[in-house]
């Protein structure tokens, strides 16, 4: 059976080359959140940047 769950990668706006991966459903909308960066030692905007397959 196929899962209903893709993996994806969120990555840093602040170009430090931090990335954080999660698992959301494949209809979800495209994430953007706001987490802790530790490279900026701050907290920074993330946003999804892998296309997921349906």
């Amino acid at each position: 059976a196929k899962t209903n769950y893709a993996a994806i990668k969120l990555v840093s706006k602040a170009l430090t080359g931090y990335t954080r991966t999660m698992y959301v459903k494949k209809t979800a909308p495209r994430i953007h959140t706001i987490k802790y960066d530790p490279i900026a030692n701050r907290h920074c905007l993330f946003v999804e940047e892998n296309k997921r397959k349906i």
